[in-house]
């Protein structure tokens, strides 16, 4: 999650930070994927100068199945084009797999190179444009440069964000054109949305935006599995609460895998999930649920790649600490949930059900690739690469909506 934005300054700054970075990926790799792209530019009809200043945004080598993976940024006169990546699969030196969603053409496609509007002004029009008001001075608290030009200012949230605001300066697609832009992050402070706000370079316009916080709620046009239909909601209770019998260390009460939802079947009380060798990847297990490396909570709802509370004061945090948290001095979060009573009454049922899935989720997605290397959630990466110190924070029974649900990273 936190390893995904890389502002690279050279290409051969990163050639050696990746092999002092992950020890494995060498310069022989990143050079066969190098001269492939430059290479390979008339099948994708791309120019010499679309493919010039391409630097490395991310690369690593699976220990999965021992491929490297290597994502190249484009980027013309200094400044990144959005969302424009080349993405490789190489087997030693070997290029196996290919994809790129590069611009073509790019000097006959863009507009004036430098920005008319700073990086402040842009902010504050973001800012305008989603009816926030800024309520403390934005204090600029980095600044990057390329090509003579400014390309990154981060500025302080200024009461309007819960994290610092980057304002990126980028190539951006509108109207069939290519427009110099200043890309705005702002993570509401007033609910859960972190807004990428898009205001042209030139002339201050508004162009787009785009939302990282993904939402679903039962009517939600996605939802098409007749299934999710209300109208059969908490029909499995009874079958439910009949399973409650066990207690004893790491028993979990849940709706296990595959059963998403009360809608969907019973729940059931399942036993140090994390030892089932059918679901998990014994490295992506090899902490347990809970233990981050360098504290262990057994007694709680936390541990290396999860920490799961209540949120119901909708702030974004666990607030008092283990009161928060579903907690059990034997280790038994053998909790009741009884959906037809009042959600409070079995918020310690909802948190465990919570922490068991995210760490499912986490497991599984191990055993196809998503693993340390390639950015997954984790507090401790035990030496294995990326950057760690990234655990989800999972709220249950969030204050800040109802009847939906939301990720964002």
């Amino acid at each position: 999650m936190m390893d995904a934005n890389y502002y690279t300054k050279t290409l051969s700054f990163f050639i050696l930070f990746f092999l002092f970075a992950c020890h494995s990926l060498t310069a022989q790799n990143i050079d066969a994927a190098t001269e492939f792209v430059k290479n390979d530019k008339k099948s994708k009809n791309l120019t010499s100068e679309d493919v010039a200043e391409i630097a490395v945004k991310d690369a690593y080598i699976s220990p999965q199945n021992g491929f490297s993976y290597i994502y190249f940024q484009q980027r013309y006169q200094g400044v990144d084009v959005w969302n424009a990546i080349y993405n490789l699969v190489l087997e030693g030196d070997q290029v196996r797999h290919a994809n790129t969603t590069f611009k073509t053409n790019l000097s006959l496609q863009t507009n004036n190179s430098q920005p008319q509007i700073t990086s402040l002004q842009a902010v504050s029009l973001a800012a305008a444009h989603l009816g926030y008001t800024i309520s403390s001075n934005l204090k600029v608290l980095t600044k990057e440069y390329r090509a003579g030009k400014e390309v990154q200012t981060v500025f302080s949230g200024a009461g309007i964000s819960r994290n610092n605001i980057p304002g990126d300066l980028v190539w951006m697609t509108h109207d069939g054109q290519l427009r110099l832009a200043w890309n705005v992050n702002i993570e509401s402070t007033v609910d859960s949305d972190w807004w990428n706000v898009k205001i042209d370079a030139a002339s201050g316009e508004y162009l787009s935006k785009n939302n990282w916080t993904v939402y679903c709620k039962f009517d939600h046009a996605a939802c098409t599995n007749p299934a999710h239909n209300g109208q059969n909601i908490f029909a499995n209770y009874k079958e439910a609460v009949a399973s409650q019998h066990s207690v004893a260390a790491f028993d979990y009460h849940v709706y296990p895998m595959p059963i998403e939802s009360p809608n969907h079947g019973a729940s059931a009380v399942v036993n140090s999930p994390w030892t089932d060798a059918d679901i998990c990847n014994a490295n992506a297990v090899s902490l347990g649920w809970h233990d981050d490396g360098s504290n262990t909570y057994n007694t709680a709802t936390r541990g290396n790649n999860v920490d799961a509370y209540e949120d119901t004061n909708n702030s974004n945090g666990p607030t008092g600490g283990n009161n928060a948290r579903a907690v059990d001095a034997s280790s038994d979060f053998n909790f009741p949930i009884d959906p037809t009573q009042p959600p409070s009454s079995y918020q310690d049922g909802a948190i465990t059900n919570l922490f068991y899935w995210n760490n499912i989720i986490h497991d599984v997605t191990y055993h196809y690739g998503f693993d340390e290397p390639a950015g997954n959630f984790q507090e401790s990466n035990e030496g294995r690469g990326g950057a760690g110190s990234d655990y989800v924070n999972a709220e249950a029974q969030d204050g800040g909506g109802s009847d939906n649900a939301n990720f964002a990273t």
